[in-house]
């Protein structure tokens, strides 16, 4: 990107687009330069939060997280295009070109990835600064997604020293514009006779090179150069040391675990590299379903948040969680160390929320109304018009289902029964005036599916990656 121009001025904000930033008063500098043999770099471009939680490309929950502890090596510009390697000069930069940010839509690992967009006939995308020592049989990843659109895309890698010249470009290719194969992609690159141009260099500089880019959408899941089999030998698995179900509600169990790890450190310090682990994988189990995981942490300790529970047993069932090792490369993981069982019930503090079905509704359409704890004590249900007549009620019942209203306007909503405060409960009458419009259908509507098929099955249909799928639905509305 290019910054602005240097200056003297000394204003300093949250919103300071003058700023020049620093790195027209320095050079690059890097600590990605660590021994290989003793821990790889991987990088999944993860933020250290998100929308949901991904392991290896698949989804493992759909509740927000967040855990500074887990975030990755960012790249060191952000971003720095040209449309040469190394190109510096703001005219290096292309007017109209490709694009990268950090996305929440999608991750190989935790809740964000890199995304890069655009067209573009010839750019790179200049990643890290880095000083690792490459050597024969070291084993570069790069891990993608093609969301759309094409582009020919290789590493573009040089050594210290000679920073301007490629090394063995035509040997690293990671993506043909003619390849459209969906979902998680690895290009692997070996340091071998084919790639002898990197053997024994000190490596400065990772970039992406783009060339016939068109619509592009890509995702970047993950970039890692790793070596041996040392540091991807499976750690032992962590001793539990407590548990405790800290909370629990009608968003799930919320738990904290602390274990250590077997070592012969005595009263020293011990480290994760010196036990053969990268994270520790957090999971959660209710009684019954399968074990979840609900996060990662590099600390010998975890919270967890919102762990599924069912909420059909009574009180809730009950929950464990338990705690495993990955290895330094991320490849294997050691047994699960589970806690004891917990009873939901012990902890679970039933909330008063109530929804809607729909946000606009029209005259004759269906609708309900009900508690957002499925674990709320029945209640008395009255839906009143205008006038304060009553025009529908549900009584001992969680919810109010009305099959239509014919009549356009407001009502409102009287609700009697429990009442929840913490540990305090108590019956009571609360009033929800305005608490929904009837609209008529000229003024908009939801409309409704009435039936759905893919490939002409409405219960279940079988797709093969790559496989185009007909769907078809009845629906009512526009």
């Amino acid at each position: 990107m290019n910054t602005p121009e240097l200056s003297n001025s000394l204003s300093y904000g949250t919103d300071n687009p003058a700023f020049f930033g620093m790195s027209k008063l320095m050079s690059a500098r890097s600590a990605l330069k660590w021994d290989l043999s003793e821990e790889p770099f991987i990088t999944y471009f993860n933020l250290g939060n998100g929308k949901f939680f991904n392991y290896k490309g698949k989804r493992q929950h759909n509740s927000e997280w967040y855990n500074i502890g887990m975030q990755d090596y960012l790249p060191t510009w952000m971003w720095w295009f040209a449309d040469r390697f190394m190109g510096r000069d703001p005219g290096n930069v292309p007017a109209q070109g490709l694009d990268a940010a950090f996305s929440w839509e999608n991750a190989y690992m935790g809740g964000s990835l890199v995304k890069v967009s655009g067209s573009s006939a010839d750019e790179y995308l200049h990643l890290f600064k880095t000083e690792f020592a490459l050597r024969r049989g070291d084993v570069i990843t790069v891990r993608y997604k093609l969301a759309s659109g094409s582009a020919d895309v290789s590493l573009a890698l040089s050594a210290r020293g000679d920073e301007n010249t490629l090394l063995a470009e035509d040997k690293l290719q990671v993506l043909s514009a003619s390849d459209r194969t969906p979902g998680w992609q690895t290009a692997v690159f070996v340091i071998d006779d084919e790639r002898s141009a990197l053997e024994n260099k000190q490596l400065a500089m990772v970039a992406l090179h783009f060339r016939n880019a068109e619509n592009l959408d890509l995702r970047l899941g993950e970039f890692s150069i790793v070596r041996g089999t040392e540091t991807s030998q499976t750690p032992d698995m962590p001793v539990l040391e407590s548990a405790q179900l800290l909370s629990a509600g009608e968003k799930g169990a919320d738990g904290k675990i602390i274990f250590n790890m077997p070592n012969d450190k005595g009263n020293d310090v011990c480290y994760n590299i010196d036990v053969k682990t990268s994270m520790f994988k957090l999971y959660s189990q209710a009684e019954g379903g399968k074990p979840v995981v609900m996060g990662m942490t590099p600390s010998w300790a975890g919270l967890l948040f919102s762990c599924p529970i069912n909420l059909h047993a009574p009180g809730g069932g009950k929950v464990r969680f338990g705690v495993s090792a990955l290895s330094l490369d991320m490849d294997n993981e050691s047994e699960t160390a589970w806690s004891d069982w917990f009873d939901v019930a012990s902890k679970y503090e039933i909330t008063d929320g109530i929804m809607l079905s729909k946000n606009v509704i029209n005259p004759g359409e269906c609708f309900y109304i009900k508690y957002t704890d499925p674990l709320h004590e029945n209640g008395r249900w009255e839906l009143m018009d205008a006038d304060g007549n009553v025009v529908l009620e549900a009584r001992d019942s969680n919810s109010l289902d009305c099959a239509g209203l014919g009549k356009t306007g407001f009502y409102a909503l009287r609700l009697s029964g429990r009442f929840h405060n913490g540990s305090e409960v108590k019956d009571s009458v609360c009033c929800y005036p305005n608490f929904l419009q009837v609209s008529d259908a000229a003024t908009g509507g939801h409309p409704s599916i009435l039936s759905l098929t893919g490939n002409g099955n409405s219960r279940y249909a079988q797709i093969e990656p790559g496989q185009t799928v007909d769907f078809a639905y009845e629906g009512d509305g526009a």
